[in-house]
């Protein structure tokens, strides 16, 4: 696992955007980019969480912005991409984490209004976030895009259908624009977590600590991923040094699809 000042300098003059930043996975990658000297904007649909993140990043001499906004609402995504552009004098990198929980229940039973929320703000906010950015990244030249998918979207977890068809969604679209736009010099790759400790699975292990062991036996490592260790392959999708990866779908997973 990295800690933050192993960070440092690796992402120095990037400017990037951050979805879902104001806790769990989304909150590690914005703390990570900044220690690695990237200018960072970050974006949570709660401005209280997020401004609280904001202060604590300012506090360590961090070039931080927030947006308060809900990426699954079309207009909200272009007013994000539009105030990240305009606040960080570019944008270099798009990071999208933000995602929600569905109801658990199986396909015949699932209600309808966790599918449509599920699908609105895992699938179709990450869509509408890449769809306002690419024509920013294009104008300056290139950068990178990466979204955060799921071993879900690749083992159809029982009573998860949204959350699984969401992510999945995510893989095509970024194979989509990685292949769209590599001679404009944009780059898209999707990273896959495991079961990681932190986000969605430590708010489900808060309510059933007993699903903890059984997590834990169903990897070959034997322990939960961290969200450093997804906020370290990120970044790296995300700098200079994967300058002739896209496309790809690369599983931070501790072994679990393997």
């Amino acid at each position: 696992m990295a800690s933050q000042h192993e960070f440092s300098g690796r992402l120095t003059d990037k400017r990037a955007l951050v979805t879902g930043a104001s806790r769990g996975i989304g909150r590690v990658v914005a703390e990570a980019f900044v220690a690695a000297g990237a200018s960072v904007a970050l974006c949570a649909r709660r401005p209280e969480p997020l401004n609280a993140v904001v202060t604590e990043l300012k506090k360590t001499g961090g070039d931080v912005f927030g947006v308060a906004a809900d990426c699954s609402v079309a207009d909200e995504a272009k007013r994000t991409v539009e105030e990240a552009y305009t606040a960080l004098g570019g944008l270099d990198a798009v990071v999208n984490v933000a995602g929600i929980h569905p109801a658990w229940a199986r396909v015949g039973e699932h209600p309808i209004e966790s599918w449509d929320s599920t699908i609105q703000t895992n699938l179709s906010g990450c869509f509408y976030v890449c769809r306002y950015a690419l024509p920013f990244l294009v104008s300056g030249g290139g950068g990178a895009i990466v979204n955060v998918s799921s071993v879900s979207a690749q083992r159809g977890w029982q009573l998860y259908v949204p959350y699984n068809v969401a992510k999945a969604g995510i893989e095509c679209l970024t194979k989509t624009i990685a292949v769209e736009y590599a001679q404009d010099g944009v780059r898209a790759n999707s990273v896959i977590p495991g079961v990681i400790d932190a986000g969605m699975t430590f708010d489900i292990l808060e309510k059933d600590p007993g699903q903890r062991e059984g997590l834990v036996a169903m990897n070959p490592m034997h322990r939960l991923g961290s969200a450093e260790e997804v906020a370290e392959a990120i970044m790296w999708l995300a700098s200079d040094a994967s300058s002739y990866t896209t496309g790809i779908a690369l599983a931070v997973d501790g072994g679990f699809l393997a």
